[in-house]
């Protein structure tokens, strides 16, 4: 017969022992998130081509789909939502990326980014918080008919906002790891 004592040492013990295992059942479950986050966060860090950054992009985004399947608590889903979060900047770096190839050219670097002509990257902008370089389009003999100042529709340094985002998703990766961890961010800690 077990006595109490007994009985308290034996679940303090399941418990030391159990909830180590449960938590790296939950790593596991999401480890490939994990590591497609990484591969493209380092691959930005390191300097990445656009093909590179389109692969990339896309694996996280099948990682992300996966991940949301086989989250089955509300810590996994909370950390499924961190990785997104750092995932959206990546997404959209990648369209603004197509956006300087597209537009680059004709209008001397610069990509217009007015609700009217190009309403995803005025979200972008409104949703980020990013600045756009000016209002008035960039003097080029190809983009004649878009030589007067247009206030509707600023224009944006590609290279500076995929800069930008980046910075972002770096930001939001720090977070997503940590919970990916089971560690407390610096946020959670100072409440």
């Amino acid at each position: 017969m077990m006595t109490t004592r007994s009985r308290l040492f034996v679940i303090l013990m399941a418990a030391g022992v159990l909830c180590p295992i449960a938590g790296a059942q939950e790593q596991a479950r999401l480890e490939p998130l994990y590591r497609a986050a990484k591969q493209t966060q380092s691959a930005v860090k390191a300097g990445v081509t656009n093909p590179r950054l389109r692969e990339l992009v896309e694996q996280f985004q099948a990682e992300l789909s996966v991940a949301d399947d086989r989250a089955s608590n509300d810590t996994e889903k909370a950390t499924v939502a961190a990785f997104r979060s750092a995932y959206s900047p990546y997404a959209a770096s990648r369209e603004v990326w197509t956006q300087k190839i597209q537009f680059g050219s004709l209008m001397g670097g610069k990509v217009p980014c007015g609700v009217s002509r190009n309403p995803q990257c005025h979200d972008w902008i409104t949703t980020y918080g990013l600045k756009p370089i000016d209002h008035t389009p960039a003097p080029n003999p190809k983009a004649k008919k878009l030589a007067a100042p247009d206030p509707l529709a600023p224009y944006y340094d590609p290279a500076e906002i995929m800069q930008a985002l980046w910075g972002i998703a770096d930001q939001r990766m720090v977070k997503a790891i940590d919970s990916y961890m089971g560690r407390k961010s610096e946020k959670d800690t100072a409440q």
